[in-house]
C-alpha cells in the first residue's frame, strides 16, 4: 500500500518531488497501488521507487526516471513513456497496452509476462 506522506509529496508537483528525492535519496519511495492515472509527472524521478500495482493509465510521463524501479503488474496503459528511463526496472506482469514507448530505455528491464496489446478501451 502507498505511503500517505510519499502521495501527498508527488501531488504538490514533480519540481517538489524530484527535490524532495534529492534531499532524501535513501528514503525508497512507496507508492504501491495508488491511482496516478491521467497525471502529469513529465521528468519524475521514480529511481528504486516501489510501484507495484500502481495505475499510471494515461499518464504523462515524459522524460521521466524508472531506474530499478518496481512496477510489477503496474497498469501503464496508453501511459505516455517517451523518452522514459526504465533502466533495470521490474516489469513484470504490467500491462503496457497503447503505451507510447518511443525512445523508452528498457535496458536490463525485467518484462516477464507482460501486456502489450493493439487496443484498449
Amino acid at each position: 500500500m502507498a505511503n500517505p506522506k510519499h502521495l501527498k509529496i508527488l501531488e504538490q508537483g514533480v519540481e517538489i518531488w524530484n527535490r524532495w528525492r534529492e534531499d532524501v535519496p535513501e528514503i525508497q519511495p512507496n507508492l504501491s497501488g495508488a491511482n496516478l492515472s491521467r497525471k502529469e509527472l513529465n521528468g519524475a524521478n521514480f529511481d528504486e521507487a516501489i510501484l507495484d500495482r500502481v495505475n499510471l493509465h494515461k499518464a504523462s510521463l515524459l522524460e521521466a526516471s524508472f531506474h530499478t524501479t518496481s512496477l510489477i503488474g503496474a497498469k501503464l496503459t496508453k501511459a505516455n513513456l517517451y523518452n522514459a528511463g526504465l533502466y533495470s526496472a521490474e516489469l513484470i506482469e504490467a500491462d503496457l497496452t497503447g503505451a507510447d514507448l518511443m525512445a523508452a530505455n528498457f535496458h536490463w528491464a525485467d518484462l516477464t509476462i507482460w501486456k502489450l496489446h493493439q487496443e484498449v478501451d
